[in-house]
């Protein structure tokens, strides 16, 4: 008869890496995230996007979101450790519009605050354990400044952190 072994992942407490999130439009960015008390965690998220209307308008969009994660029951196996979470935050972002039909180049700033919920899980192998892919499902509420682009509305957000500890 075979025994059961039971394994211990590594703990992540806090990691770095880069992000890609889906929607309208696409967008890249930089995030961190730690954990404490094994279910608690923070996340800071700061990205980017950017989307044309014609050749000679262009509206660039900077976000930085804040968020609370909780981590639901971990499914850990001899090969990999699922970590499932739930997550809420705010999202402040500046938009800038710019376009190039005015003399000398029209360009107006916006900013907003609204907020975000999302569901998604956490992904390491027993290979790599300080390397953890994550993909979750979001909603951003977020007015725009600017009536032709729409920001906010449901995205998918992928990233790849690299646990310092």
């Amino acid at each position: 008869a075979r025994r059961p072994a039971y394994v211990t992942p590594v703990p992540h407490v806090f990691g770095v890496g880069g992000s890609l999130v889906t929607g309208s439009p696409v967008g890249y960015g930089l995030t961190a995230r730690t954990w404490r008390m094994n279910r608690l965690g923070v996340r800071l998220d700061i990205s980017r996007h950017a989307m044309d209307s014609t050749s000679s308008t262009r509206v660039s969009s900077t976000q930085l979101e804040p968020s609370v994660l909780f981590a639901l029951t971990d499914h850990v196996s001899n090969y990999f450790w699922l970590r499932p979470y739930v997550g809420t935050g705010v999202s402040f972002r500046h938009q800038t519009l710019r376009s190039s039909l005015a003399e000398a180049g029209l360009s107006t700033s916006d900013n907003s605050m609204g907020f975000q919920a999302f569901v998604g899980s956490e992904m390491t192998v027993a290979s790599a354990p300080q390397f953890a892919l994550s993909a979750d499902v979001g909603y951003r509420s977020q007015r725009s400044a600017f009536g032709a682009f729409e920001v906010g509305g449901f995205d998918v957000t992928m990233a790849a952190h690299w646990y310092i500890r």
